[in-house]
């Protein structure tokens, strides 16, 4: 269940940002900033092929020489993994044949098998090389993870803003990169959990992205579609804040949070008052929600009262970080009008 979720929740953020792909690269085109092509081209360099395969290479010989399992494994699969994640690009390549954005005037999403140079925009492959590599690190080193994934999704806006791909194309390469690492580096797993685990995250993360990148291109025009929206939002959020406080009290923060966290999660993108936002986080919300039950994450448990002192300062902090980001959301509401 949480696997058809999570792929309409993404299959939405998609056809969301295939109304972009033109547009922004338009924009892309109009803005020339040195510093951002130089940028731009020292992050493509370090996901090209050649750097993945060295990095990882250079982490198997290291495992090997100091003894350090972990290393070994995280640079063998490195290799596998981008070498699977570059079989499987460069096939949906050459079997879509999307034009790159320098020989395309439209942007429309064709589908015509092509060998052509120019013509296998989609998926990205330093995007889907990066991310399977960056899956594998995340893997063998968890506390370091958010470095290579953070890494990863910088290469992938690189090939944006350079005008070498589509934001589609790097999501696709994304997509494909996450769950070829992923089901390399959790072999010990069943596949279909595995790939319901990483859809899951994906999906989450993208509707994260999405949700403040939406607004940023448009205003919405159905204002009281959004003013009902923005309520319900408020409302969530401030019912997911409440079941915190009262937790905390109670000493039941940790059996309450989940469902806050879904609370607040959905109250966030209702807030934005665009329904397509709101749809595809909902979805991958509920596809979360749904794992975690699976896992008997969100059943009911005995927990021990965390130090009043901490949980007081945490629950602060989220506190006004929720506003921020709430208050944020709303203020860059069309500064970017590309629709």
């Amino acid at each position: 269940m949480s696997i058809v979720l999570s792929c309409t929740a993404l299959g939405l953020i998609f056809w969301g940002l295939h109304q972009l792909d033109m547009p922004l690269i338009r924009f892309m085109r109009s803005v020339h900033q040195p510093w951002l092509e130089q940028s731009g081209d020292l992050l493509a360099r370090l996901g090209s092929g050649a750097v993945l395969v060295a990095f990882s290479a250079a982490l198997l010989v290291a495992g090997r020489l100091r003894m350090q399992p972990a290393l070994f494994h995280a640079g063998l699969q490195g290799l596998v993994a981008h070498g699977a994640s570059a079989l499987v690009t460069q096939l949906l390549k050459h079997t879509i044949g999307r034009p790159r954005p320098r020989v395309t005037q439209e942007g429309e999403f064709q589908f015509e098998p092509s060998f052509v140079s120019g013509f296998d925009s989609f998926p990205s492959g330093h995007t889907s090389a990066s991310f399977a590599v960056a899956t594998v690190l995340a893997r063998h080193f968890p506390r370091l993870g958010w470095i290579g994934y953070l890494a990863a999704a910088l290469i992938a806006c690189s090939r944006v803003w350079r005008g070498s791909h589509f934001p589609t194309d790097a999501v696709g390469g994304a997509a494909i990169g996450v769950l070829i690492g992923a089901l390399l580096a959790y072999s010990y797993l069943d596949w279909l959990t595995v790939c319901s685990r990483m859809l899951t995250k994906l999906a989450l993360a993208l509707s994260a992205v999405f949700a403040l990148f939406w607004p940023m291109v448009q205003s919405s025009s159905d204002h009281r579609g959004a003013l009902w929206l923005t309520g319900a939002g408020f409302v969530a959020i401030l019912v997911g804040l409440g079941l915190r406080w009262r937790a905390m009290f109670a000493g039941q923060s940790a059996d309450v949070r989940p469902w806050s966290g879904l609370l607040l999660g959905a109250g966030l993108a209702l807030s934005t008052g665009f329904w397509l936002v709101s749809a595809a986080a909902m979805l991958a919300l509920v596809a979360w929600g749904v794992s975690r039950t699976d896992k008997g994450i969100l059943s009911g448990r005995e927990c021990e009262p965390a130090p009043c002192q901490p949980r007081f300062l945490m629950e602060t902090g989220v506190t006004i970080g929720v506003g921020l980001v709430a208050g944020f959301l709303h203020m860059v509401q069309g500064l970017l009008p590309l629709l």
